[in-house]
């Protein structure tokens, strides 16, 4: 599988040479991404690439873009042959990825530029193994509560639920069926098939009641809050409250088109409401996730330098990137939150108040989406949680038995 090169040659150095009649030495820099055509964030990284272009004549931009999946695939590929871009760009999966090799400690570059302070700390934590800073954090995310202002009006509910109890009880008041007992409206979009995000899912209800999939050392799904948590999310389901069988887009949609009254979701969730149904973009309301106790999320996109010979330039351009004039830009694109201390503006705040949720919950610190203690091996620790949450709300089993098992087979694959 090959990169696309998107963009090979400096605009600005091509007419330049056409207009001397002059070849100018091109020096190339390549950024492997998967952002680079997406609507918003990818026209931000554009504009930061063009201040890049402009501040360093005869540089050409090699772009080498993938979509998502094919992406990280592809990285996997190139930092165990040995032939990484120069500015690579990760995601949460970022301890498997530095573990692999193939990437430059960036500690001495960071306190040589003056950097370190223009990032949150909570961020810089998230990208620092043994004392070494694997990545530059961009920007991060964490889930809030949407919920429809006028479905709870009608419903007579003031105000955002508070607590999971809260929440389950909501959910039954604002499942709405007709006569004949089909449901015409429901009280919850929630993910629950056997996908990524139904993972997370199962890891904020445990933190919602108290509890953890991990220490961070050992697995405890068996934990009482766990067990209450997968049973929350088996009621919600049993009493058909949240749509069944329906992946997380088919979830966003169904809420999208008024057809469910709250969700757990990330606030660019908006943005598409008004693009699908903008007559309801108004009616939805952003809140903090309805427990006393922190959210999932944290820094998911970050750029690294890779183990090539353009070291130098590729942090130069990560440079720009950090700059104040690009970050101050960055929510004019986006509906996540920058890891740059200061860039969130209040102009941006009252125009998109549905951040501000997200933003509280990612100053306090979420918690990682991966499990702790296990990230070298999230993908197969998460595959043995998502048959045991599949197999209780889908098929019936009993939620401490799905769970003990899948302790079991944690415990046995990984010998922790």
């Amino acid at each position: 599988m090959a990169f696309t090169a998107l963009r090979t040659l400096s605009i600005g150095a091509a007419v330049s040479a056409l207009l001397t009649g002059n070849v100018l030495a091109q020096e190339t820099l390549s950024v492997g991404t998967w952002m680079w055509n997406e609507p918003g964030i990818g026209e931000w990284w554009q504009l930061a690439a063009k201040k890049f272009e402009d501040e360093n004549p005869g540089v050409s931009l090699e772009i080498r873009n993938l979509p998502v999946n094919d992406y990280m695939t592809q990285l996997v590929v190139e930092l165990a042959s040995g032939n990484p871009a120069d500015v690579v760009s990760v995601s949460a999966n970022l301890p498997e990825v530095q573990a692999s090799g193939g990437l430059v400690p960036l500690n001495p570059m960071i306190e040589a530029s003056g950097l370190a302070g223009r990032v949150e700390q909570a961020c810089w934590d998230r990208v620092t193994f043994d004392g070494k800073i694997m990545a530059v954090p961009i920007a991060g995310r964490t889930l809030v509560l949407l919920y429809n202002e006028a479905m709870f009006a009608e419903a007579g509910l003031s105000g955002p639920p508070t607590s999971p109890e809260q929440f389950l009880d909501y959910a039954r008041k604002l499942t709405v069926k007709d006569d004949a007992g089909n449901v015409t409206r429901y009280g919850a979009s929630m993910v629950h098939v056997n996908e990524e995000p139904t993972y997370e899912m199962l890891m904020m209800w445990s933190i919602a009641f108290g509890g953890r999939l991990t220490d961070g050392q050992k697995p405890t799904l068996t934990d009482p809050a766990v067990v209450k948590a997968l049973s929350f999310m088996k009621t919600l389901y049993d009493e058909g409250l949240i749509p069944r069988g329906r992946p997380e887009d088919d979830q966003r949609a169904i809420f999208a088109n008024g057809e469910s009254a709250m969700e757990i979701d990330g606030p660019w969730q908006v943005p598409f409401v008004r693009r699908v149904n903008p007559d309801l973009v108004d009616k939805i309301k952003a809140a903090r996730l309805p427990w006393n106790g922190p959210a999932t999320g944290g820094p998911n996109v970050m750029v690294a330098v890779g183990e090539t010979d353009n070291q130098e330039l590729a942090w130069k351009f990560i440079q720009t990137v950090l700059s104040e004039e690009v970050q101050a830009r960055f929510n004019e694109f986006s509906d996540v939150v920058p890891c740059a201390v200061g860039a969130v503006q209040e102009t941006i705040l009252k125009e998109k108040p549905y951040l501000a949720p997200e933003l509280a919950h990612f100053q306090g610190g979420p918690i990682a989406p991966t499990p702790a203690g296990f990230e070298d091996v999230a993908s197969e620790f998460q595959a043995i949680v998502l048959n045991a949450v599949t197999s209780v709300i889908q098929e019936g089993a009993d939620p401490a038995t799905a769970l003990a098992e899948a302790q079991n087979e944690v415990t046995a694959a990984f010998n922790r």
